[in-house]
């Protein structure tokens, strides 16, 4: 997956490497994508816009099909709610 949003956004992307912690949804991967958030390296609106940018790619391309991309989606959704209300478990 993180091979597809640098093929968007370039190598050592924050977007990419956030989005790919965030797909993993470990608990420090998905601190590690709040860090970039709040240290300004990752914007929530440009994450989303990745995001959709990519979603039919992980739908259509069949390096891709073990990733679910509405799952993905989801997981996306929820890391962005939890950005503005950081109470998640």
């Amino acid at each position: 997956m993180v091979e597809l949003a640098r093929s968007v956004r370039g190598p050592d992307d924050p977007y990419s490497q956030a989005l790919a912690k965030i797909e993993r949804g470990h608990r420090q991967d998905l601190d590690d994508a709040r860090a970039l958030v709040s240290g300004g390296w990752a914007d929530p609106v440009q994450l989303r816009a990745l995001l959709l940018q990519i979603r039919e790619r992980l739908v259509t391309d069949t390096a891709y099909v073990a990733l679910d991309a509405d799952a993905f989606e989801e997981k996306v959704r929820v890391f962005l709610a939890s950005l503005e209300s950081p109470t998640d478990a």
